[in-house]
């Protein structure tokens, strides 16, 4: 539990640049300045202007909370941070997802969360990372599906030109949307 609490205020340290706590490497000790209530402050206006100032859609079970893209990135992360700390107590269970080019940034501050995952990956979830690998495996059976379909025709010119034209129907049809069943089933019972 004490890690947890230290872990956030790191975190929270860190994006301030301030320096309140000093971590001493060798045994795992920290030296916490006076000014620590100003870091579990932040936490404390961060998790006010997540309840009372986002706009948000309240569920049965759960609540969408919405973030516009212009929201300063240390924000972003503060929010990050009060939720990451909040979901350690198992008092909320969340999930950030990206906007048109979502990605994936990967900062191992708080080892408890990465050791509950280490210790039952099964209950780890990224819809981000299992999107693009479903968007890779689909553009791969796409490519497989467009290169062998069947030549028709009688002559090499015929058979050249009906390929070229259902090709590229095909291709456009895709960019449209409209993915060929035998791609999707391939991509979901690989």
């Amino acid at each position: 539990m004490a890690s947890t609490v230290i872990n956030t205020l790191v975190q929270i340290d860190h994006l301030k640049g301030s320096r309140s706590i000093t971590r001493f490497s060798s045994n795992e000790k920290y030296r916490i300045d006076n000014n620590y209530e100003d870091l579990l402050e932040i936490l404390h206006k961060t998790l006010n202007k997540l309840t009372s100032k986002t706009a948000k859609d309240t569920k049965e079970t759960y609540i969408n909370y919405y973030l516009i893209r212009n929201v300063r990135n240390d924000e972003i992360d503060y929010y990050n941070i009060l939720l990451g700390f909040l979901e350690a107590y198992n008092l909320v269970s969340f999930e950030l997802f990206g906007g048109n080019s979502p990605s994936i940034s990967l900062r191992i501050n708080a080892i408890s969360q990465m050791e509950r995952y280490v210790k039952n990956p099964i209950k780890y979830d990224n819809k981000i990372l299992t999107d693009q690998y479903f968007t890779y495996l689909r553009a791969i059976e796409m490519y497989k599906y467009l290169f062998s379909l069947p030549e028709v025709g009688d002559s090499e010119n015929e058979k050249i030109y009906n390929y070229t034209k259902e090709f590229w129907k095909i291709v456009e049809e895709y960019f449209f949307g409209n993915i060929p069943s035998k791609v999707e089933h391939a991509v979901y019972n690989r």
